[in-house]
């Protein structure tokens, strides 16, 4: 897979987890990065993508893998899908 869905976060759709080294490539999703080498830019977003992924599908092995967002409204928990 390429990306993580983000789901049930009240008042959005479609938020992914997907690869992305700038800003400007992002549209409301998220990107882990391995490092940032200047505002709005990092590198080894594919490697980082890559790690995450492997914990999520481990995660979903043994269950659900939740996400904690915080908010001005306060924290809630988002599930995680591929």
């Amino acid at each position: 897979r390429e990306h993580l869905h983000v789901t049930e976060v009240p008042g959005r759709t479609h938020i992914l987890f997907h690869a992305a080294n700038r800003v400007s490539e992002l549209q409301g999703c998220l990107a882990p990065v391995s490092a940032f080498t200047q505002i709005g830019a990092a590198v080894r977003s594919i490697a980082a993508l890559q790690q995450l992924q492997g914990l999520v599908f481990q995660g979903l092995q043994d269950g659900a893998v939740l996400l904690r967002i915080k908010t001005a409204q306060g924290p809630y928990v988002s599930p995680l899908n591929f």
